[in-house]
């Protein structure tokens, strides 16, 4: 391991400089995990689970999350447990597209319409409150969007401003995912705009099934 940060640092520095080689690992299946990839890969899998299968595991917690092949050098993603799993309709699958571009165009407007449609219902209706409950549900969350308080509080903040009446149930496990999967980039300081990751699956969705 202490061999293989040597490389690393000098891969990382003079290797990149001219006249310098970089140097070969001792035993690849001691290196530090690409975090970041690992990040934007359950991302990927999950929104096509979503998007494209409509079928999709509501409980993609870390603990469900396995790394195989490490010991033959070839390590690969596992996913476990699928006892939670949640299907949608072509038309669920495809709303949630529209949801997904809108989220990660940053079109409020199309954002508060296709919640309507989808059911979302409140007592006042608030467009403020529908747009930022659709980006904290399935896109992003982050200190300026959750005005720095922790998710909970903020979606509790959301429902005393303007009482939610009616959420769209077909959705409540894609919030589910989209959180869970933030959560896990979070804790290894890997944020991520879902919508971001997801609206080139959900543009291709729409061209080819709508």
């Amino acid at each position: 391991r202490a061999e293989n940060l040597a490389v690393f640092l000098h891969n990382c520095t003079v290797g990149w400089l001219p006249g310098y080689k970089k140097k070969d690992y001792n035993n690849k299946r001691v290196l530090p995990i690409n975090q970041a990839k690992l990040i934007d890969d359950l991302i990927m899998i999950h929104g096509h689970e979503v998007l494209v299968d409509g079928y999709f595991n509501g409980d993609c917690h870390p603990g469900n999350i396995l790394m195989l092949g490490v010991a033959a050098g070839k390590p690969q993603l596992g996913l476990i447990d699928y006892g939670q799993v949640k299907s949608l309709t072509k038309a669920e699958r495809l709303r949630m597209c529209k949801i997904i571009i809108a989220l990660a165009n940053d079109d409020k407007k199309q954002i508060v319409c296709l919640m309507a449609e989808a059911g979302f219902k409140s007592k006042s209706m608030n467009e403020d409150v529908i747009y930022k409950y659709a980006k904290v549900s399935y896109d992003e969350d982050n200190d300026e969007l959750t005005e720095g308080k922790h998710i909970q509080m903020y979606m509790e903040d959301l429902q005393a401003r303007d009482p939610i009446d009616q959420l769209p149930d077909c959705y409540i496990m894609v919030g589910r995912t989209s959180v869970m999967l933030r959560g896990f980039a979070h804790a290894l300081r890997q944020s991520r705009s879902v919508a971001k990751a997801w609206a080139p699956i959900a543009e291709k969705v729409l061209q080819s099934e709508e």
